[in-house]
């Protein structure tokens, strides 16, 4: 067995987790459509981006619930990336600025701007 700094080879990261820095779970901390606030108290959206490449986004807003799921990919260094899922038996791609540990992105929804931005706790 191999020690390095006191501690075991095996319980350090994997090269792929110190290689995607920012997968973890993430806040919602901006949720607006149509330029109006729609985070309640109570409320709560979470993203969290795995180092496979994929995403969860859970919710709980005004007494219901869901999750979705998809692909992602980000580049750190230039500041955006690609988020995909299926809705509806076709694939929906988000482009998203990433900056500072915060992911942000925008999108019509209902004839309306839905912005919303996660950052990590």
């Amino acid at each position: 067995m191999m020690l390095c700094a006191g501690c075991s080879v095996e319980e350090m990261s994997s090269l792929r987790s110190l290689t995607k820095p920012y997968a973890g779970e993430y806040r919602c901390t901006a949720l607006l459509l149509g330029g109006r606030e729609w985070l309640g108290e109570g409320d709560s959206v979470t993203l969290t981006l795995t180092t496979d490449g994929t995403f969860a986004i859970e919710y709980r807003m005004g007494g219901a619930e869901g999750r979705c799921e998809g692909s992602y990919s980000l580049d750190p260094e230039g500041g955006g990336g690609v988020f995909c899922m299926q809705q509806d038996g076709k694939e929906a791609r988000f482009a998203v600025v990433y900056e500072a540990g915060s992911i942000s992105f925008q999108t019509p929804l209902c004839g309306k701007l839905l912005y919303i931005t996660f950052s990590m706790p």
